[in-house]
């Protein structure tokens, strides 16, 4: 744990006593909440509770997974809404989810330790979070909310596995964001997910995608390349609005290209690659499972192109085990 408060330990140890001088009960519209170090939590039962608001002005604040006997499961809507002291949130792995505007306009806040075990986050939940520069979340999350991000300082971002829609405005006004690479995995993205990101520059879109909705990437101002697979049979005529460097990546005879063309846009077509020629041979070898292999200990560095085609497993991540199974298809044992 990182930037834990030393009193911490102190409270949790109390925890069974629960002593009166730790912990205040109220009624808050109707929700009953008690209090421990500027957190309320809404009971929920006898075993469990949530993160009803937090009350405080610390920078770092760490939930703990307990008090007493009830086990701490979720952040409330509107917990940390607006909250300009705080710098760092640490989650413990009982949360499961993160509710609506949970940390909307916490313009201070840096870094969120999530759950391991979180599978939910509510829509605009980060929305003017402009000092959130990345975050990471785990495999748990199947959608990503509407406004996620909008008008946040994020930078780095990894699409988890198990994502499968990206919601309206996830994105918006990210403009910190410089490249992202939407996953096979992912198989809906809708309006505005990357509008008006300034410095947004590359996108490489997975073949799970089949439909670019309207204003997409509206305003990217900077943005100059798009790989755009042959899996894409629709693309809406406003969603390169206001691109006016952009570049489309594509195949031969695609539907990329003919939209390309319809709307005199810069096209570029792709040679094809078998899944697994990281080296761009030709042929799957001996050679790509080597290239992984060194990519994964940072020896290599590899294309998002390439990176796409290294990905031989399909779960989002290129490593060791790619490598692996292009060892085992060499040797039929795949």
């Amino acid at each position: 744990m990182k930037h834990i408060k030393s009193f911490l330990s102190v409270v949790l140890s109390l925890t069974i006593v629960f002593s009166v001088a730790a912990v205040s009960v109220s009624s808050v519209s109707a929700t009953t909440v008690f209090t421990v170090n500027d957190v309320q939590y809404s009971i929920i039962s006898n075993y469990e509770a949530h993160v009803y608001k937090y009350v405080g002005t610390d920078a770092v604040v760490e939930i703990p997974e307990k008090i007493g006997a009830r086990v701490i499961t979720a952040v409330d809507s509107s917990a940390f809404y607006k909250n300009e002291s705080v710098e760092q949130v640490i989650l413990p792995d009982s949360v499961l989810s993160i509710g609506y505007m949970a940390f909307m306009y916490c313009t201070n806040l840096k870094d969120v330790d999530v759950s391991v075990n979180l599978n939910s986050i509510g829509d605009y939940a980060f929305v003017g979070c402009t000092s959130l520069s990345e975050i990471e979340l785990n495999s748990n999350i199947s959608s990503l909310s509407v406004s996620m991000f909008d008008a946040s300082g994020i930078t780095g971002f990894k699409i988890p596995y198990n994502v499968k829609e990206i919601k309206k405005n996830a994105f918006r006004n990210c403009n910190s964001l410089t490249s992202i690479r939407i996953p096979d995995y992912v198989t809906t993205i809708n309006d505005n997910v990357f509008r008006n990101c300034k410095n947004l520059e590359s996108v490489e879109i997975g073949s799970g995608i089949s439909a670019i909705p309207a204003t997409v990437f509206m305003n990217c101002e900077n943005l100059n390349s798009v790989l755009i697979p042959k899996s894409v049979t629709s693309i809406d005529v406003t969603a390169f609005n206001n691109c006016p460097n952009v570049t489309i990546y594509g195949y031969k005879d695609s539907y990329a290209q003919q939209f390309a063309e319809e709307n005199s846009i810069n096209f570029a077509v792709i040679p094809e690659y078998e899944i697994g020629d990281v080296d761009l041979s030709g042929i799957v070898d001996i050679r790509d499972a080597t290239l992984i292999q060194s990519y994964s200990v940072a020896l290599k560095e590899l294309s998002d192109y390439q990176l796409s085609l290294a990905d031989v497993n399909g779960d989002g991540a290129v490593n060791v085990a790619d490598a692996t199974q292009i060892q085992r298809i060499l040797v039929g044992l795949v």
